[in-house]
């Protein structure tokens, strides 16, 4: 794992390491809120990239808000981590959570962005 001095050095990392994509037709560059706009933007810059954000929420396992194991975007699709969705069947709860949790809708989830 690489340590970078910050989020604009780890950028114009990235950006070396994209290269081959500079100015590519209808090219672009997909971020994450938060610390990801930042690493974006200097790697689509010298990439001569667009640039555009992903809208998330995180979704977290009941009763442990340190645990996320997806993500609902802003067009209702629902994302589960692939790891957590096949060891699930291994811990007990997990299974239940999964069987419900496909059941819900995305309006059902009351989440707003």
């Amino acid at each position: 794992m690489m340590i970078y001095k910050d989020r604009r050095e780890a950028g114009e990392t990235l950006a070396l390491s994209l290269r081959d994509y500079r100015g590519i037709h209808n090219g672009l560059v997909l971020v994450l809120p938060r610390g990801g706009i930042v690493v974006a933007k200097e790697a689509a810059r010298p990439l001569e990239l667009s640039l555009d954000v992903i809208l998330l929420r995180k979704l977290f396992f009941p009763d442990n808000s340190e645990f996320a194991v997806g993500a609902i975007a802003e067009d209702g699709s629902i994302f589960l981590n692939p790891e957590f969705r096949s060891s699930s069947g291994q811990r007990p709860g997990w299974r239940l959570f999964l069987d419900e949790f496909d059941r819900i809708s995305f309006d059902a989830l009351g989440v707003t962005f």
